[in-house]
């Protein structure tokens, strides 16, 4: 390195990370959000691990979301997060296909089977490291050094994002319209105790897709964004790219707007956080249970739609003979 490019990075370094005040606040707030955003994940984890209510292969897949979520931050981490969704979406459309009997089997060979195959993931892209560069940037950031293979992940995982959105609508919309169906087959004469049970799983079903959602909703708003910055603000750098006053002067403007863009990681996973227990009754309570805020509030009453006599009796004759 001659002595005049090693000066033009020392005054890039200089003025990004000495000079700017905005650098100082982002690099704050992270700091701050990555201390919240992490508090607020392990507690979730334990909070969705003792909502017993929620079907084991939900649980344990939302808590892989988590875990994975926390290392979003570094490398490519947000690719097992995006890919999490298409694993829960494949769960929940088995769930739906198999409503009759999904939660007398409990399938739980399936909710371990695609853990499985998402650590398969998560391991070697989580723990990757980035391409080697020959040439030295005063900032670092995943994606700098090859614009081109940036850009194309970041469609890539919108894409999902976008597909695992669809399929969670499709199937609440699904659930949905078939409750109707079911009632009606309970009230025939040739009902059968197990209609309690298919009651049940339509009712978790249509619960697991509304709680999934807002948060595939929200990643898909995320990916949006990166792609959009990557495709205006991402310098077109090689790992051949020749350093030059112009590079740097691009990489320096890119810098506050890739630190922004990071900070969302941490924002998007506390937003997370906050919408299981908002959009999941089960994991609410088991929150307030951890927490012990369930003295705050007091106790929750559950309060249904009326029936008549005749629904109520078939309901608890249905039971009795369940139970017998």
């Amino acid at each position: 390195m001659n002595v005049d490019l090693a000066s033009m990075i020392c005054d890039a370094v200089e003025k990004l990370y000495f000079q700017s005040s905005l650098m100082k606040i982002i690099f704050i707030s992270e700091f701050v959000t990555v201390i919240i955003s992490f508090g607020l994940a392990n507690l979730m984890i334990f909070a969705i691990w003792e909502a017993r209510a929620l079907h084991f292969n939900v649980r344990i897949l939302l808590i892989c979301v988590i875990i994975t979520a926390l290392r979003r931050i570094h490398s490519a981490g947000g690719v097992v997060v995006i890919a999490s969704t298409i694993f829960l979406a494949f769960e929940r459309l088995i769930a739906t296909c198999r409503f009759e009997n999904y939660e007398n089997r409990g399938h739980k060979l399936i909710g371990l089977l695609l853990t499985f195959l998402l650590c398969a993931i998560a391991v070697p892209v989580c723990w990757r490291t980035a391409p080697l560069s020959d040439t030295i940037y005063p900032y670092c950031a995943f994606g700098l050094n090859d614009y081109r293979a940036t850009c194309d992940i970041s469609y890539a995982l919108f894409g999902i994002q976008v597909v695992a959105l669809l399929i969670f609508a499709s199937l609440w919309y699904q659930n949905v319209k078939k409750m109707p169906q079911v009632q009606r087959f309970q009230k025939s004469a040739n009902e059968q105790p197990h209609t309690l049970t298919m009651r049940f799983q339509l009712r978790e079903n249509v619960d697991t897709t509304r709680l999934m959602l807002p948060i595939v909703a929200i990643n898909s708003l995320f990916m949006l964004a990166c792609s959009i910055i990557y495709a205006i603000f991402l310098p077109p750098l090689t790992p051949t790219t020749v350093l030059t006053t112009d590079v740097l002067r691009s990489v320096v403007d890119y810098a506050p707007i890739s630190e922004a863009m990071i900070l969302l990681y941490p924002i998007t996973t506390m937003t997370f956080m906050l919408l299981l227990p908002v959009t999941s009754v089960h994991i609410k309570r088991s929150l307030r249970r951890l927490t012990g805020l369930r003295r705050c509030f007091g106790y929750e009453t559950n309060v249904v739609d009326s029936i008549d006599h005749a629904a109520g009796r078939d309901y608890f004759e249905q039971l009795r003979q369940q139970w017998a």
